[in-house]
């Protein structure tokens, strides 16, 4: 028999159960569901629950398909995931059988090839959901299982975590994938299974693989037989309410009544308490009177990445009560960039715009000073945050607070967390919806990584501008001599950084090539001796002059240093006043010039470079064709830019797309620098040097 109780308590007096108890009463719902019991769902919406912070904010993803030869376990044995049907029985945790609810087919989706331990391959596409346990450098597990998709696994396998997937076989091991290749693109078959976890199990007894918003509304049941118990849950318009005044019936029915005019959209509790909706658009002024003088001991934002933040700053003083209720804040979301949450929660995002395993619902304090994110106090203790602005809360303090039991940093100092949510989890959305996840999956590249691989960095970028077919027509062209003008561009990198590339040039011509990951003595060294070898001419060189190319000033005098930032160059007078309506900068109008020789054809580059294998920082041994394919994508164009002209994606993004710093190609455009001084046939003041 379960044991039900686990001994602890809420602070209300309410029992607390324990995870066996709440799991056969999940098990029991699926056989015979019933409206009025409500049960968290297993992962993310759990820990949302249970996490105790002044301040929560939930935000994640929104996975995805099988390659379409893959095998499934059923109960009567192995079938290809393509051959099976509605009311087929597959093998779920346990090898207990389950319903298959749906299978779908997809024509040729993006994909990975995952390899196991035991040799066990399997093939996916990006987004397909599997449950991972990662294992940090330290040999260290970090938190529970995590609900990744193939892509996550890739992104965190090459950050040197150990991903292992659960195998059901009589031992109910660990397995480790040891690598997640992408291989292209295959057609592929997703199914839907009836089951509280949405998960089945591969050959070889492989674990494969579910809502924020309604997380926040079953916060309220906390408190809601509480007679002085008030919430409040916003969105930005009254009309985007109605899904979550919808869902709400689903829980508040058995606990009162809904008004449901338009004006005083509130849940009247049995026992006096509250919950009103509203929202939180138009102007400050408008915002702040509909707000002035309210007490709410709960407080909701759903997509809270749509509020200002000193809208979300007002309502925190409406966080308060007087009759010793929790007070919580709670903040929904989906990634955005842009927002101020993105600021605000930095800490738990790593360099690359995904939430760092180890930080994942971790509490951090802060004491939020001042009108935007950038001027908040944080620590890992209350006494670290007071450390840092006493003098702000010392002038704030007065003694009658101690009186009534509260210290300075309970006071002023609010505990804050981030709660990583995933798609994959909503269990109960994807067991009656089985096409949710396949339409995220074939939206564009900057919704698909926001919403399915919950990236918090990913900004709208354009399409790449060359094609795979334009490059290989470079690669076959016939030689372009041009002048037959030794020249060298060079992207300058030491030791630890990304890589020193340095270009050959004979006129239009590619002959050779030259890549360091050397100190900086050497690499000067190098560049030296390999002028001399090319027959290059110091003013027929040119390198990035940004950051540590500055060192390279003062070996290479007469060289022409390239300014990324410098303004673009107008070849003659009649260009001069429509330049900057053009381009952005230098270097966005070297790259498009070097994009419109592609097209021209006007560039060649010798075979004999082309299969030579290189390997920098994010790839090993791969050939140049390849390496000038996937670098390829970096040229596109920024659109957060302005209308002013041309503007190149900028350095961080572009890394993102391909996967490592595009070295070799920005080297490649610095090249154009002298068909600009050759046209104008003169030195442009301020053009060389940084203003």
């Amino acid at each position: 028999m379960v044991s039900k109780l686990s001994g602890l308590y809420l602070k209300n007096g309410d029992p607390i159960f324990t995870q066996e108890y709440i799991q056969s009463l999940r098990d029991a719902d699926k056989k015979n569901p019933d409206r009025l019991k409500i049960i968290a769902q297993k992962g993310a919406q759990e820990r949302m629950l249970s996490i105790d912070a002044d301040i929560k904010i939930v935000g994640g993803s929104r996975g995805g398909p099988l390659f379409k030869d893959t095998v499934v376990l059923t109960s009567t044995g192995k079938k290809h995931i393509k051959d099976i049907q509605y009311g087929d029985t597959v093998l779920g945790i346990n090898r207990k059988p389950v319903k298959v609810l749906s299978r779908t087919d997809y024509k040729q989706l993006e994909s990975y090839k995952l390899t196991f331990e035991n040799g066990k391959e399997v093939v996916c596409s990006d987004d397909h959901v599997w449950c991972v346990v990662l294992e940090n450098e330290n040999s260290e597990f970090v938190g529970n299982t995590h609900a990744f998709i193939t892509k996550e696994i890739e992104y965190y396998i090459k950050k040197s975590y150990k991903a292992y997937v659960p195998v059901c076989d009589k031992d109910n091991q660990l397995m480790e994938i040891v690598s997640c290749d992408y291989i292209g693109k295959r057609d592929c078959c997703c199914i839907a299974v009836n089951s509280t976890d949405s998960v089945f199990l591969l050959d070889d007894y492989i674990v494969t693989h579910n809502s924020k918003s309604f997380s926040a509304l079953m916060e309220t049941l906390n408190d809601i037989k509480n007679p002085d118990f008030h919430a409040l849950i916003l969105r930005k318009e009254k009309n985007d309410l109605d899904s979550l005044i919808s869902d709400s019936y689903k829980l508040y029915t058995q606990f009162g009544q809904y008004n449901k005019s338009q004006n005083d959209m509130t849940w009247n509790f049995d026992n006096g308490g509250w919950l009103k909706f509203s929202y939180y658009a138009g102007a400050y002024v408008d915002f702040k009177a509909r707000f002035q003088g309210r007490q709410y001991s709960y407080i909701a934002i759903d997509e809270g990445t749509q509020i200002e933040y000193k809208k979300f700053k007002y309502l925190l003083t409406n966080n308060r009560n007087a009759s010793h209720i929790r007070n919580r804040f709670w903040i929904t979301c989906n990634p955005d960039p842009e927002s101020w949450v993105r600021k605000f929660i930095d800490w738990w995002v790593d360099e690359d715009g995904y939430i760092i395993p180890e930080r994942d619902g971790v509490i951090r304090y802060c004491f939020m000073d001042g009108d935007t994110p950038d001027t908040i106090y944080w620590g890992n203790t209350r006494e670290e945050v007071y450390a840092q602005c006493s003098n702000i809360i010392d002038s704030l303090w007065k003694d009658s607070y101690s009186d009534l039991g509260y210290t300075k940093l309970e006071m002023f100092v609010k505990s804050v967390t981030f709660i990583r949510a995933d798609v994959s989890e909503n269990i109960k959305l994807i067991s009656t919806d089985a096409s949710y996840i396949a339409n995220l999956a074939q939206q564009g590249e900057e919704q698909r990584m926001r919403d399915l691989e919950a990236n918090w960095n990913w900004k709208a970028v354009g399409e790449d501008m060359v094609k795979m077919e334009d490059l290989e027509a470079i690669f076959n062209n016939a030689q372009q001599l041009d002048d037959k003008v030794d020249r060298a561009s060079a992207d300058i990198a030491f030791t630890g950084g990304d890589n020193a590339v340095l270009w050959h040039w004979i006129g239009r011509h590619i002959v050779d090539l030259e890549v360091l990951r050397v100190d900086s003595k050497t690499l000067v060294s190098v560049i030296q001796t390999k002028l001399r070898e090319w027959g290059v001419e110091e003013c027929n060189f040119t390198y990035d002059l940004q950051g540590i190319g500055q060192y390279l000033k003062g070996y290479f005098p007469d060289a022409v240093p390239f300014n990324n930032q410098a303004a673009p160059v107008a070849l003659d007078r009649k260009e001069e006043d429509g330049i900057k309506y053009l381009y952005k900068d230098l270097k966005s109008q070297c790259a498009f010039m070097l994009y419109k020789d592609i097209k021209e054809k006007t560039i060649s580059i010798a075979s004999s470079l082309l299969g030579r294998k290189f390997s920098g920082n994010g790839f090993k041994n791969l050939p140049l064709r390849q390496i000038l394919m996937k670098e390829r994508k970096s040229l596109r164009r920024d659109e957060q830019g302005d209308d002013r002209g041309f503007k190149l994606l900028p350095k961080k993004m572009a890394k993102k797309i391909v996967g490592h710093s595009p070295d070799f190609w920005e080297s490649l455009s610095y090249v154009e620098i002298f068909m600009l001084k050759k046209k104008k046939n003169k030195k442009i003041k301020g053009l060389w040097m940084i203003g």
